[in-house]
């Protein structure tokens, strides 16, 4: 997968360790990653250059997933970027969905998958995953 160095994606998670450890192997497949324990920064600042491609947890302090990705999918600057949703529970996923989550990802996290599913929502939105 060739990777444009230009292509941003911002995670958000509270889990100190997890949210080194995908923005270390986000960074290493060649995107630029800005990483954040909680969503109420990349909400409430003014001067922020948006992403390609959001990636939240979905149970967090201050402001969860859910909220998140409903106030980006509510927003018209923000409403055509993709989100990735992750939780420790599959049964989160109907919630994330209806949320805007573009998709959604079960923790433990496939590594392999995370850049995959990385990969077709920034540069084939259209793909439909199984």
């Amino acid at each position: 997968m060739k990777m444009d160095k230009n292509k941003k994606i911002v995670v958000v998670e509270d889990d100190e360790d997890l949210l080194f450890l995908l923005g270390k192997v986000l960074a290493k497949a060649g995107y630029e990653v800005e990483c954040f324990p909680n969503g109420a920064t990349i909400i409430e600042s003014q001067n922020y250059a948006w992403p390609d491609l959001f990636i939240l947890d979905k149970e967090m302090e201050y402001m969860d997933g859910v909220e998140i990705s409903h106030r980006l999918k509510s927003n018209k600057q923000t409403e055509a970027i993709p989100v990735v949703m992750m939780s420790g529970s599959r049964e989160n996923e109907n919630v994330a969905l209806r949320a805007g989550a573009d998709y959604f990802l079960e923790k433990p996290l496939n590594i392999k998958r995370v850049l995959q599913i990385t990969h077709s929502l920034i540069y084939d939105q259209k793909k439909k995953f199984a």
